[in-house]
């Protein structure tokens, strides 16, 4: 009787140490393990080098999550940038004066929705259009020369430009222009010019 029970063991044990032995050829065998988690595997599997594994896995796991929390940081971070983005495009568009952005030729390369309304055009139709098309002669030529200023390192007066507006009146305002931060462009702001 002592015999079989020791059989019967002798056979669970074969029979585990098999069942081992194969799960550590299939994990040996499993090559799209890359290569940190394969290294971590094969320390697991030897029982002197377990305790090495389960501390380079905590190592992982703590960077893992502080990699976690600076990537939730980032996107709060991107999530913030872009309202404030936003909040500053209402603000803009909101201004009582006309803020225009030109190369030095003169094209709009942008403008506020105060802008847009005085031309009597959307901004994909004013987009490269020239500012010259909505000023006299006279206007366009003091505008270059204010341009010609800022170039030089004066800083240009404020000058009286009159806009022409959709129905072909002439607005009256007041013009300021500045160097805008790209080279050979230029920030110009309208605002109505009060009577006399």
């Amino acid at each position: 009787m002592f015999q079989r029970h020791l059989n019967r063991l002798q056979l669970r044990l074969h029979e585990g140490a098999a069942r081992r032995q194969q799960a550590e050829h299939g994990v040996r065998d499993h090559d799209a393990l890359p290569g940190p988690d394969q290294a971590l595997h094969q320390l697991a599997l030897s029982p002197k080098s377990a305790g090495q594994a389960m501390a380079l896995l905590q190592a992982f796991q703590c960077h893992q999550v502080g990699l976690d929390a600076q990537i939730e940081s980032a996107r709060q971070a991107l999530a913030d940038a872009d309202l404030a983005l936003l909040r500053q495009t209402r603000l803009h568009d909101r201004l009582p004066v006309a803020c225009l952005r030109i190369d030095q030729a003169g094209h709009l390369l942008a403008c506020n929705r105060t802008a847009r309304e005085w031309l009597g055009l959307e901004a994909p139709a004013l987009r490269g259009l020239l500012l010259s098309h909505f000023l006299s002669p006279a206007d366009h030529a003091e505008l270059q020369q204010r341009m010609v200023r800022i170039n030089q390192g004066r800083s240009p007066a404020p000058l009286t430009l009159g806009l022409l507006t959709p129905d072909r009146a002439m607005r009256p305002t007041q013009a300021a222009i500045s160097a805008d931060d790209q080279p050979d462009h230029y920030i110009v702001v309208l605002m109505d010019r009060a009577p006399l």
